[in-house]
């Protein structure tokens, strides 16, 4: 397997995007640990429902995919092929 030039260029400039974005990032007004953690309790409604949202995914796709996997092959429901 041979990685092209255009396939490095790629993950290099993409790579420098992130730095550029995470510099500029950190030069916000947080001052405070507080205002780092909690944002100076200025977060927005539909940020605040967006978080609670995918911590209420995930926490299901953690705990409900392994047991849908282990019911569909160690109890032969999966559907017959022949």
């Amino acid at each position: 397997m041979s990685v092209s030039t255009l396939t490095i260029i790629l993950v290099v400039a993409y790579l420098l995007i992130v730095k550029i974005v995470g510099y500029f990032a950190s030069r916000s007004k947080s001052k405070t640990i507080e205002d780092y953690f909690i944002t100076g309790r200025n977060t927005g409604t539909i940020a605040l429902i967006g978080t609670i949202l995918a911590t209420g995914v995930n926490g299901l796709a953690i705990t409900v995919t392994p047991s849908l996997i282990y019911e569909l092959i160690f109890t032969h429901k999966y559907p017959k092929i022949i």
